[in-house]
C-alpha cells in the first residue's frame, strides 16, 4: 500500500518575516521516499499514517522556513536559495528518521517580496552601484 517511488511535495509559505521585519513569500519543493523496511513501514502506518504525516510535514516545513527566514536580512533573501535547502533537509531527515522517511532533494522554487519593497531594493542596489562607479572616477 505504500509507494516505493519518490514523492514530490510543494510547500508554499506566505508572510514570513525577515530579521528587519519585511514579509516574504517562499515556495519550496521536496522529494522524499517513504519507508521500505518492514519495521519502519509498520511504525509509519500505525503511529503516523498518511493524514497525520501530511499535517506534521506541513507544520515542520513551515516552522523551519520561518525560523530560517527570521534570521536573515531582506537584502540577503535572494541569496538563500543555495543556503536554505541543505539545512532544512538535514532538519527534516533528523525529525522524520524514526518513521523511516528520507528526504532526498530540496529546492527553493520561488521567493517573492511585495512590489514596493522590490522597487526599494532595486533602487538601493542601483545607488550602491552608482556610488562605486563615482568613487572609481
Amino acid at each position: 500500500m505504500i509507494t516505493k517511488n519518490t514523492v514530490n511535495y510543494d510547500a508554499p509559505v506566505q508572510g514570513c518575516p525577515t530579521k528587519d521585519n519585511a514579509y516574504v513569500d517562499i515556495d519550496i519543493h521536496f522529494t522524499f521516499r517513504l519507508p521500505t523496511i518492514e519495521k519502519e513501514v509498520k511504525t509509519f502506518v500505525y503511529r503516523l499514517g498518511a493524514g497525520r504525516f501530511d499535517e506534521l510535514l506541513q507544520a515542520e516545513v513551515e516552522e523551519g522556513i520561518r525560523n530560517f527566514i527570521n534570521g536573515i536580512w531582506l537584502s540577503q533573501i535572494f541569496d538563500l536559495k543555495s543556503d536554505m535547502a541543505p539545512k532544512l533537509m538535514d532538519d527534516l531527515n533528523r525529525k522524520f528518521a524514526y518513521y523511516g522517511i528520507i528526504f532526498e532533494q530540496c529546492s527553493v522554487k520561488n521567493v517573492s517580496v511585495n512590489d514596493r519593497l522590490m522597487r526599494a531594493l532595486t533602487e538601493r542596489t542601483k545607488i550602491k552601484f552608482d556610488l562605486k562607479n563615482h568613487a572609481k572616477e
